[in-house]
């Protein structure tokens, strides 16, 4: 399920149309990734929703870090 909505999560922080949006969504990776231990996530996702720069860079780490957090557990469960 966390796996899921990080991927949500995720999509809606690339399409997020304004800084507010953009806080939300992040805001609620942060929390999402924290109740589920995966610290690496959350903090980036923490540095997109405290920056008012762009975040294109930071964008691109919280996509990768997703996609081996998704893994992780897709592997996990296989066992």
């Amino acid at each position: 399920m966390f796996g899921r909505e990080a991927q949500r999560l995720c999509d809606k922080l690339k399409e997020a149309e304004g800084l507010d949006e953009r806080r939300q969504a992040a805001h609620a990776l942060v929390g999402s990734a924290r109740n589920v231990g995966a610290f690496s996530l959350a903090d980036i996702a923490m540095q997109i929703e405290q920056s008012e720069a762009p975040v294109a860079g930071r964008l691109k780490a919280l996509e990768q870090s997703v996609q081996r957090t998704r893994d992780f557990i897709a592997e996990t469960l296989s066992k």
